[in-house]
C-alpha cells in the first residue's frame, strides 16, 4: 500500500476545497441546490442535485418557489451543468417559472426520457441535452428565442 506524505496529503486537501468550494450556492431544499439570482427580483437558480432529489424513479420534479430563511423565491433557471452526468435520472418536471435552460444543464443525463419544456422558457443554451439518448422527442415552445449549438 503506497503511503502519502504531508506534503501530497496537504496538496491533495488544498485541490478538494478549491475544487469544491468552486460550485458556489446558497441553499439546498430536497436534495435540490440553488443559488440566488436576485435578492430584489427574488429569483434563484437551479444549480445541482443530491441524490435525494431523484426519488426511487428517476423523476424529479423541480418546483416553482422555495422559501429560505423565510423568503420566497421564483425558480427561474436550470444552471449550467445542473444535472450533468446524472445517470439516474429519467423524467423532469420543469415548472411555468423557468425561463432559461443553461449549457449542459442536461449533458450526458443517458437514461433522461421524458421532459417537458414549458411556454415560459425563452432561452435553451449550447448542449442544454447533449448525449440524452434515451430522449426520443423533445418539443420547443414558441417562446423559445434563442437555442444554442447542439
Amino acid at each position: 500500500m503506497k503511503t502519502m506524505t504531508l506534503k501530497t496529503w496537504f496538496v491533495s486537501l488544498a485541490m478538494l476545497l478549491c475544487c469544491t468550494s468552486a460550485l458556489a450556492y446558497d441553499f439546498e431544499i430536497n436534495g435540490l441546490v440553488y443559488t440566488i439570482i436576485s435578492e430584489e427580483e427574488k429569483t434563484v437558480s437551479l444549480v445541482s442535485w443530491q441524490p435525494i432529489a431523484l426519488g426511487s424513479n428517476g423523476h424529479v420534479k423541480i418546483p416553482e418557489t422555495v422559501v429560505y430563511k423565510d423568503v420566497e423565491y421564483h425558480v427561474t433557471t436550470i444552471g449550467k451543468e445542473a444535472f450533468i452526468g446524472c445517470l439516474d435520472l429519467k423524467a423532469v418536471d420543469i415548472p411555468n417559472s423557468i425561463r432559461k435552460i443553461e449549457e449542459s444543464a442536461f449533458y450526458a443525463c443517458s437514461k433522461l426520457y421524458e421532459i417537458v419544456i414549458p411556454n415560459s422558457v425563452t432561452s435553451i443554451e449550447a448542449e442544454a441535452f447533449r448525449n440524452c439518448s434515451e430522449l426520443r422527442s423533445l418539443e420547443i415552445p414558441q417562446n423559445v428565442t434563442s437555442i444554442g449549438k447542439r
